[in-house]
């Protein structure tokens, strides 16, 4: 699977933040400093996943399908998927 740019920056800047909040735990910074870089982590990861999810699900079932999988399952997969995503 080929995934786009947009992707791999969300993927980057988590990788940016949580240097950032080792950086800040290690200089013993305030809890609220540390508490909110975590929120815009996990603000960013929920925006890979949905991208991820939203953008690349649709050529995965595509492929999937194409290759000759039994459809029910395939969709059962999928649907589990955009599930747990949430």
């Amino acid at each position: 699977m080929k995934y786009d740019g947009e992707v791999m920056d969300k993927l980057r800047q988590i990788e940016g933040g949580i240097k950032s909040i080792l950086h800040l735990m290690e200089n013993e910074a305030e809890c609220k400093n540390v508490a909110e870089e975590l929120v815009v982590i996990r603000n960013t990861v929920d925006e890979a996943i949905g991208t991820v999810v939203g953008g690349n699900l649709q050529q995965c079932l595509v492929k999937r399908l194409t290759n000759g999988e039994e459809s029910a399952a395939v969709m059962k997969e999928a649907v589990d998927l955009l599930i747990r995503s949430k």
